[in-house]
């Protein structure tokens, strides 16, 4: 389903309005987006309102992204996140360690959809959410070069 709405990360419909999202969309419960990218810069900003948010580990994470209240198997979600990303589920997350945003946002994909993640569209997506980033309010849209730089470089388990 979440790949028929271009929505890799299976958000879930709310007040926010994304770029690149659909209304009235193809799903009274999911986010529709036009295209892959905007849903996987949809799932990083999320994932990275998360982290500066407090839920900064893979646990309080997926504890928030995918609730047991909402019938998710959250723990076996944890653990398939660990394998993933190789990351302990209780290891804190810098919300500048793009590397591993990236991974999360790759692992999380799979898991929802079940499908190996298309990486030039979750690569796009990232790069969206990094051209726009202002860190701090300087004005100044930063782009962290070594993370473009090496994220072709990333291992990731499929």
């Amino acid at each position: 389903m979440a790949l028929n709405f271009n929505n890799p990360g299976n958000i879930r419909l709310t007040s926010e309005t994304w770029l690149g999202q659909i209304k009235p969309g193809d799903s009274t419960k999911f986010v529709t987006f036009s295209e892959p990218v905007y849903g996987y810069r949809a799932l990083y900003k999320l994932i990275i309102n998360y982290i500066n948010g407090g839920f900064n580990n893979l646990n309080r994470i997926v504890y928030k992204y995918a609730p047991p209240s909402d019938n998710n198997p959250s723990n076996a979600y944890v653990q398939f996140l660990e394998n993933y990303t190789g990351l302990n589920r209780e290891e804190t997350i810098s919300p500048y360690d793009f590397n591993t945003i990236f991974k999360i946002g790759m692992g999380i994909s799979r898991f929802e959809t079940g499908q190996i993640p298309v990486f030039e569209d979750a690569e796009a997506g990232l790069r969206l959410v990094l051209n726009s980033w202002n860190p701090a309010g300087t004005g100044t849209n930063v782009l962290p070069l070594l993370f473009l730089a090496g994220i072709s470089l990333l291992f990731i388990k499929f």
